[in-house]
This record gives structure tokens, C-alpha cells and sequence, in this order.
């Protein structure tokens, strides 16, 4: 009997033997597994696996503007009305504004310059601006005289210059000296006048 026990022990010991090499043998080769890296085809399994599960674990979102309350209602209706009526006085001041000016052009296309200067004059009031017109400063604003200032400023533009610059420049100089007549006349040459200072 005690033969036959030793034997039984024996071979039990091996096969105890045998399933440890056999677990260390997959564990090695798991461990292999894991640190190879993953060839493309196995790359695009595991994204369209993630893609999937995505797809199924869509959260919903949480709204997040609640229903606007009665005051807020009130609050954006009392807003819209200002602006219309705001809008309708800017509707109604511009096309006040633009008969002004329909009846200014009229005037000074007729030679009335004092009646041309009292409609620049309201259309400056309107538009919140404090300049006041006479009759001498409204004749600029003529069709022949802005005729003339288009054809003084595309000449002054070839020469590499302006009108106004050069107004700008004779403001500088005091009246009747050599300076101020240089820059004046430069200026009747490109208005073509003859008239030199």
C-alpha cells in the first residue's frame, strides 16, 4: 500500500507540474500579445467597436435655456415695441429729410440760393448738426460749381494731389502772401482758371 501511495503522490506532483508550466506558458504569451503592437486591420476593428458602442451610449442632452418666464415675455414685447417706434421716427425724420433736399436741389438749381440755404439749414437741425448756411456758402453746392470741383479734383489727382489738400495747405498762410498766392495758384490751374496771384 504505501508503494502504491508514493506512486500516486508522484504523478500527482507532475501533473500539478505540468499545469503550472502549461499557465506560465499562456501567461508569457498574453503578456506577448499585449505589448505587440496591432496590425491595421485589428486597429480598425477595435474604432469601429468604440464607433459602435458610441452609438448606443448617446446621452441625451439637458436643455439648457428654460421656458422664459411671463416677465421676461413682457420685458422682450415692451424692447420690441421701443425699437418699432423708434424705427418709425428714424422712417419718418429721413423722408422729411429727403423732401428738404429734394426741394433744396430744386432751389439752387433755379438760382434761389437764400431758400436753398433756409432748406440746408433744417436739414442740418434735423440730422443734429449746428452748421448754418448763407447764401454765399450754398452756392457751392450748385450742379455747375460740383461739375467744376469733379473736373478740378480728377486733375489734381493726375498731378498727385488733391483739392482739399491743397485748401488745407493755404489755410496754413496768412492772406496776400507768396505762400498763400503758390497754393492759390495751384489751385485756379487745376480749376482752369487763368487768373494767377
Amino acid at each position: 500500500m504505501g508503494y502504491l501511495k508514493n506512486q500516486y503522490n508522484k504523478s500527482k506532483a507532475s501533473v500539478a507540474k505540468i499545469k503550472a508550466a502549461k499557465k506560465a506558458k499562456v501567461a508569457t504569451a498574453k503578456k506577448a500579445v499585449a505589448n505587440a503592437k496591432p496590425s491595421k486591420p485589428q486597429k480598425l476593428r477595435k474604432l469601429k467597436a468604440v464607433k459602435t458602442t458610441a452609438k448606443k451610449v448617446k446621452v441625451k442632452a439637458k436643455p439648457t435655456s428654460k421656458k422664459p418666464s411671463r416677465m421676461q415675455k413682457l420685458k422682450s414685447a415692451l424692447s420690441k415695441r421701443k425699437v418699432s417706434k423708434l424705427a418709425k421716427k428714424s422712417v419718418r425724420k429721413m423722408s422729411k429729410v429727403g423732401k428738404l433736399a429734394s426741394s433744396r436741389k430744386k432751389a439752387l438749381a433755379k438760382g434761389k440760393y437764400r431758400k436753398a440755404a433756409r432748406k440746408q439749414n433744417k436739414i442740418n437741425k434735423k440730422m443734429g448738426s449746428k452748421v448754418k448756411h448763407t447764401k454765399k456758402t450754398i452756392k457751392k453746392y450748385t450742379p455747375k460749381n460740383q461739375a467744376a470741383f469733379k473736373k478740378a479734383s480728377s486733375s489734381a489727382k493726375k498731378s498727385g494731389t488733391s483739392i482739399s489738400s491743397l485748401v488745407a495747405q493755404r489755410r496754413k498762410h496768412k492772406k496776400g502772401t507768396a505762400a498763400y498766392a503758390k497754393v492759390q495758384n495751384q489751385i485756379n490751374k487745376h480749376y482752369g482758371s487763368k487768373k494767377r496771384h
